[in-house]
């Protein structure tokens, strides 16, 4: 398990993840860094299923 930022992860993947987010959300990201953050979330089945979990709730919420 890898710490960073008071945030726990437990794979690489996971740690990876989370920076490109903060870079896309921070409009810092490249082309090649929103790519790998693509890559990541449709090859990575923990990542994916969280991210669908996040867009179901928000669908939830706003109906």
């Amino acid at each position: 398990m890898v710490q960073r930022g008071g945030k726990r992860f437990t794979t690489a993947n996971q740690q990876r993840f989370y920076e490109l987010r903060l870079k896309q959300k921070n409009g810092k990201a490249s082309l090649k860094e929103l790519t790998e953050l693509d890559d990541l979330v449709n090859n990575d089945p923990l990542i994916r299923e969280s991210i669908l979990r996040q867009i179901g709730g928000n669908n939830e919420e706003k109906e």
